[in-house]
């Protein structure tokens, strides 16, 4: 028998009532799928990998190394916390949802610049060249590469070149989106295929989305433009291999694109009214 196995940050840390992966879980014991789920301390490698949790379908504690694929969900920031565990999943030749190689590489904030599908964008820590971009856009936003959930998040409309001195790594600047007070767009794929949407909005006066901070969703309907902006989307993730992600959009513009551990699972199945964990199940196994 082999197992697919999620691997998540420890259990006492998720939400067991809206935690995606847990919903796609408890939807894979109803489809009999053989499963395993453990933190990255269930991780063992010598001559071969082992991977020791427990067992969703008996809830009894489980050591296997029959593995049929890994689905490795643990939250960012992509620090050394969550890159060793994956690099050690990676030595072995057993599939991995996302690819290694794509959670290793890609910066979640610029896959809209490689899509051609972001605003107005630039990465660097040259202090000349982010003040530049600054001067022309006036109104913009600050993203820190390494951190999640709208942490670091900053909008800036008055800026001076000493802000951009001292950088020890490099930063994302983007154009403010005023669309964004209407709320940003969340599309999920599976497969490369747009698989549900919704609409985020945030909290009356602010510029960033967080639903774990009192951020409101509802039901949208994808223009014809946005709809054949999310297929060009979609179309890059699936010639990379990206079996998984939501992609969130404002003014039809990509600003982030989720593929380290794509949530709102459960929100999303209850606004819709529909079940899209069996959906996103039966094309990932």
């Amino acid at each position: 028998m082999q197992y697919v196995a999620w691997v998540t940050d420890p259990l006492e840390t998720l939400d067991t009532a809206r935690d995606t992966t847990l919903r796609l879980i408890r939807e894979g014991i109803k489809l009999g799928i053989p499963q395993i789920h453990l933190d990255p301390s269930g991780i063992v490698r010598n001559d071969k990998l082992t991977l020791s949790g427990y067992d969703p379908n008996t809830g009894m504690s489980l050591s296997t190394c029959s593995l049929k694929a890994i689905c490795y969900r643990v939250d960012p920031p992509v620090d050394r916390h969550y890159l060793h565990p994956l690099l050690i999943l990676a030595s072995s030749q057993i599939p991995i949802i996302n690819p290694a190689a794509i959670l290793t590489s890609w910066s979640e904030k610029t896959l809209g610049i490689a899509m051609e599908l972001a605003p107005p964008s630039i990465i660097s820590q040259n202090p000349d060249a982010l003040f530049q971009f600054a001067q022309k856009y006036q109104d913009i936003i600050i993203k820190p590469l390494h951190r999640a959930q709208s942490r670091g998040i900053k909008r800036l409309r008055h800026v001076k070149r000493s802000q951009f001195e001292n950088l020890k790594y490099p930063i994302l600047l983007q154009r403010f989106l005023p669309g964004i007070y209407d709320g940003e767009i969340r599309i999920w794929y599976a497969g490369g295929e747009i698989l549900g949407v919704l609409r985020k909005k945030p909290l009356q006066g602010d510029y960033r989305v967080n639903t774990d901070r009192g951020s409101t969703i509802e039901r949208v309907t994808l223009t014809e433009q946005l709809r054949l902006k999310a297929e060009k989307a979609g179309a890059f993730l699936q010639k990379r291999g990206v079996r998984l992600a939501a992609i969130d959009y404002i003014e039809e513009q990509v600003t982030d694109c989720n593929v380290t551990s794509p949530g709102l699972l459960c929100e999303m199945e209850e606004l819709l009214g529909c079940n899209l964990a069996e959906h996103i199940l039966r094309e990932l196994f």
